[in-house]
């Protein structure tokens, strides 16, 4: 389903309209990727906008959300053309592409692949420690439970990472320790 996005500013002469298909944030309004479809030069605004931190807004049922870039955050911009001759763009925050600092890790997972277990195969093949897939449900509880893993609102999946090795090993003997996993 497309959304509208708009830039305006009134006192500066911008408005600028196009329109959404998805998009993700955390409960601050921080956005971490958007998709932007539209005439080219509608697209450009918007994305420009979004990376010099400008407020957006996403039309959202009667309400509007306002959304805009991290501050200190880098973001990319991809686009390709449709044979409709429209452009999309989507805008993401570096972080989606690579592992910026050891432990910090975006990962995306769309709409129509479970989060969940985007989650638990990025640790299991990022990460050192081994972990069988029975410990899939309780790993990822405790994580959430100790706050090393946020799930970020909009309409596509993106979670934020926040576990280095030395705390999932440690996560890992305690589980062992306490029979809460076994081998």
């Amino acid at each position: 389903m497309l959304q509208k996005i708009s830039l305006y500013e009134p006192y500066k002469g911008i408005d600028i309209e196009g329109h959404t298909d998805g998009y993700s944030c955390d409960e601050y309004g921080n956005l971490y990727l958007i998709s932007i479809l539209g005439p080219d030069s509608a697209v450009k605004g918007l994305s420009s906008g979004i990376v010099s931190g400008k407020d957006i807004e996403i039309e959202s049922g009667d309400t509007w959300l306002t959304l805009s870039a991290m501050r200190g955050e880098k973001y990319r911009i991809l686009g390709a053309r449709l044979e409709s001759g429209l452009l999309h763009q989507v805008v993401a925050m570096d972080g989606i592409f690579k592992m910026e600092t050891i432990g910090r890790k975006l990962i995306y997972a769309g709409r129509d692949t479970d989060i969940r277990n985007r989650i638990f195969n990025e640790i299991r093949n990022g990460y050192g420690t081994p972990i069988l897939p029975d410990w899939k449900n309780w790993l990822l509880r405790r994580i959430q439970n100790e706050s090393l893993i946020e799930i970020m609102e909009g309409n596509v999946q993106v979670a934020r990472l926040n576990l280095n090795e030395k705390q999932l090993d440690s996560i890992i003997c305690s589980g062992i320790s306490e029979r809460a996993i076994k081998f």
